[in-house]
């Protein structure tokens, strides 16, 4: 006998799911028959998202909706969206805002640092919000995402590894503050198709796939449709929180 779909009737907010990942997420939510809101950068970019998830599922229930990360309006911001939509079941973020560059540690700059910081705020900024709008369950479930730099760092990415580590240890203290809901990470390692590789010059880019698939034991980068199957556990598996789940082609192993 199968087993229950634990994500039919739910309803998954995905903060980035126009694109990349967390779009991803929201196809992989949909297929579990899950009711999607997606939330982008604007409303023409989450209206564009909404179109091509329906245009590949026309029995999807998805909405979607423009929301400023804009760390200084961001509660006031987040709230309005939990007005405008129904009871939230489960909430995951995977927009990628602006975060500092690759540099040296002795070229750093306030700015970048203050960047940095911002990154972590506005994920305090989001689980107060949730906080008071996920049902009190661990049936409820709030999931960041972050990066495998914080396990395997680079020269010029401290700042980037600072960012990685603070979101674990905030991560940790959000699933005792913020119990019985579940608040959980994902770790990605490389994975190509997200607008964090946007603006990679294709050369380079293609550069860099054949080295992971020499490199990597799985012979493959990372790819959405894999790394969104982490996200979807997480909502589904009522038993984990304060929990890390990597999924990063092997990487670590080489």
């Amino acid at each position: 006998m199968p087993g229950p779909q634990k994500l039919r009737g739910k309803h998954v907010l995905i903060i980035g799911g126009t694109s990349g990942i967390g779009r991803g997420v929201a196809i992989a939510a949909i297929r579990d028959a899950a009711h999607v809101t997606v939330v982008g950068s604007s409303q023409a970019t989450a209206d564009k998202a909404v179109h091509y998830i329906k245009s590949e599922f026309p029995e999807a229930k998805i909405s979607g909706y423009g929301c400023d990360l804009d760390l200084d309006s961001l509660e006031y911001d987040l709230q309005g969206l939990f007005d405008k939509i129904d009871t939230v079941d489960h909430v995951v973020m995977t927009a990628a805002n602006s975060h500092p560059r690759q540099t040296s540690i002795q070229a750093i700059t306030s700015q970048e640092l203050g960047l940095a910081n911002k990154k972590l705020q506005a994920m305090v900024t989001l689980a107060k919000v949730a906080s008071r709008r996920l049902p009190p369950s661990r049936h409820s479930s709030l999931t960041f995402t972050s990066g495998s730099i914080a396990d395997q760092p680079q020269p010029g990415c401290s700042v980037l590894a600072y960012i990685a580590q603070g979101m674990l240890g905030l991560v940790r203290g959000l699933a005792l503050d913020m119990k019985p809901v579940r608040v959980n990470l994902v770790k990605p390692g490389y994975v190509l198709d997200t607008g964090l590789w946007s603006q990679i010059p294709d050369e380079q880019k293609w550069n860099v796939r054949e080295e992971l698939v020499r490199k990597n034991p799985t012979a493959s980068e990372g790819l959405v449709e894999d790394v969104a199957e982490a996200y979807v556990y997480l909502m589904k598996d009522g038993n984990c929180t304060g929990e890390v789940v990597s999924t990063r082609s092997g990487q670590h192993l080489v």
